[in-house]
């Protein structure tokens, strides 16, 4: 009896130790939670109420009054060759997504940002149904590449009484470009880029870093006659970048690219716009120079810095080069701190500050979300995905603490 005891005990332990390798590392998660050995995740995923059209291309805006709406994009599927997709809005209270009308103009690559009046304002971008086919040619003559009709100029304003309507025309068509709320209710728009096209190869936009022109413009809309006025000229052209509205009032703008097929380091990685001198300052240099990447201001004012990809020539070994690394920049000293860099390396990821202070990050690439505390200055894993999401998300944080992302599935994400 007892030789048959031990018999069995020592399958069983022979069992586990073949076993062990194949689940302990999978299931482990990173963040480590004070005392050696004892491992912990932050909060929890689940799957939730998705739209009724899936849409790519689009943005999050949270509205004023804690609802949230998915503004332009393009719809996913079948329907991806008709006209511009309706637009999704959610009741954080019922759970319930609603469909309201839709935009004008199909619309991807935009910019959007929530108005002071409970709307949303959307800028730009591209209708890819009217992008012109790539044509090769031998020919090594010069004609002036020309504007794609894909480009956008056109702003659209939507709010619950009167759904979608024009708004005054950007005087710069752009793409990638980014639109921040300044505290007297205007919307400064920064950058982006234009894509044009031309009879072959051999343009003079090719040699000089690809079929596009990179834009160092600035604009600002008007919200009392809905018109556009120009604004001084950022130091540095710039798309991929971030814009993030400062408790003073002023803009920093961080890292991006100067043109779009050689992507290199920018002379000028960041630069801040003052609205009463309307002039742009250029800022200290940031330790890393960085595109795709986010930027949260934080409750001190203090603005969080995350991952991102190094400026490289595209087509190249280092065409890859995400990274994991953080840092914040001070508004009161204008100095940047390295913080404790992330588990992954991220680029095109997206970030949001929850109501505590901390950071929440996903998507770019990580197979886990991480959260970040400020106090400890540590990072630490989040729950596993219920549904592995795409390369890239968008994160929404809704007004009771908990965290919607959208890419192939919707989930939301609870600190509790």
């Amino acid at each position: 009896m007892e030789r048959s005891v031990l018999f069995l005990w020592g399958l069983f332990a022979s069992a586990a130790l073949l076993l062990w390798p194949l689940t302990s590392l999978a299931d482990t998660p990173l963040a480590v939670d004070g005392g050696i050995g004892v491992v912990s995740t932050v909060g929890v995923w689940r799957l939730w109420n998705q739209p009724k059209q899936l849409k790519g291309g689009f943005l999050f805006v949270v509205l004023s009054d804690g609802r949230l709406l998915v503004a332009g994009g393009e719809p996913i599927g079948p329907r991806s060759d008709t006209g511009p997709a309706p637009t999704d809005l959610l009741d954080p209270r019922s759970g319930m997504w609603s469909v309201t009308a839709p935009p004008s103009l199909n619309r991807a690559e935009h910019a959007a940002v929530a108005l002071p009046s409970g709307g949303v304002l959307i800028v730009g971008g591209v209708d890819r149904r009217k992008s012109e086919p790539v044509k090769h040619r031998r020919s090594h003559s010069y004609e002036a590449p020309k504007l794609s009709a894909a480009m956008l100029a056109s702003a659209e304003v939507w709010d619950r009484a009167h759904g979608w309507r024009r708004t005054g025309s950007l005087q710069d068509p752009r793409a990638h470009s980014k639109a921040v709320l300044l505290r007297d209710g205007r919307v400064l728009v920064t950058g982006g880029i234009q894509y044009t096209y031309g009879p072959d190869y051999v343009t003079l936009t090719i040699l000089t870093g690809g079929r596009s022109r990179v834009l160092a413009s600035t604009e600002i809309w008007l919200p009392r006659d809905g018109r556009w006025q120009t604004a001084a000229p950022m130091a540095q052209a710039r798309f991929f970048h971030t814009a993030t509205t400062l408790d003073d009032g002023r803009v920093l703008v961080v890292g991006g690219s100067p043109a779009e097929m050689i992507m290199a380091a920018l002379p000028v990685p960041a630069e801040t716009w003052d609205p009463h001198t309307g002039r742009w300052t250029p800022a200290a240099h940031p330790h890393y120079d960085r595109m795709r990447h986010t930027a949260t201001r934080l409750p001190d004012g203090r603005v969080l810095i995350i991952g991102g990809q190094t400026p490289t020539r595209i087509g190249t070994s280092g065409a890859d080069t995400r990274l994991a690394t953080a840092e914040v920049w001070d508004p009161r000293t204008g100095r940047w701190t390295d913080v404790a860099p992330m588990s992954f390396a991220r680029a095109s990821h997206d970030a949001v500050l929850l109501p505590d202070g901390r950071v929440l990050v996903a998507g770019g690439g990580g197979p886990a979300a991480e959260v970040w505390d400020p106090v400890a200055d540590r990072w630490a894993a989040t729950g596993p995905f219920t549904d592995q999401p795409d390369y890239g998300v968008s994160l929404a944080p809704l007004p009771d603490g908990t965290v919607l992302l959208m890419g192939m599935t919707v989930q939301l994400w609870s600190p509790h």
